[in-house]
């Protein structure tokens, strides 16, 4: 079950900047990444609220919330096809 959290224009290419800007270092070419297609196809993806304070971070975005001892910090959440970030909260 998700829980909407917010409204969030523009937050799967912030993911995408940010997941490009990571992996600079890290991409094995040729290696084919399920979460990075999932992420640029438009498609739902899982994500960590460290890997939302990250990119946030980098993207010079609020964050706070998502920081360590934040409301958000420790969540799980799905950025679902229409990029509407939810809460994944397990039945």
């Amino acid at each position: 079950m998700a829980r909407r959290v917010q409204r969030n224009d523009g937050l799967r290419d912030v993911l995408i900047a940010e997941w490009d800007r990571s992996m600079l270092r890290w991409r094995i070419p040729g290696r084919v990444c399920e979460h990075e297609e999932a992420l640029k196809a438009g498609k739902p993806v899982v994500l960590a609220s460290s890997a939302l304070l990250r990119a946030f971070l980098h993207a010079g975005l609020p964050y706070r919330s998502y920081a360590f001892g934040g409301r958000e910090w420790g969540k799980t959440f799905v950025l679902d096809e229409h990029d509407q970030l939810r809460e994944w909260v397990p039945e």
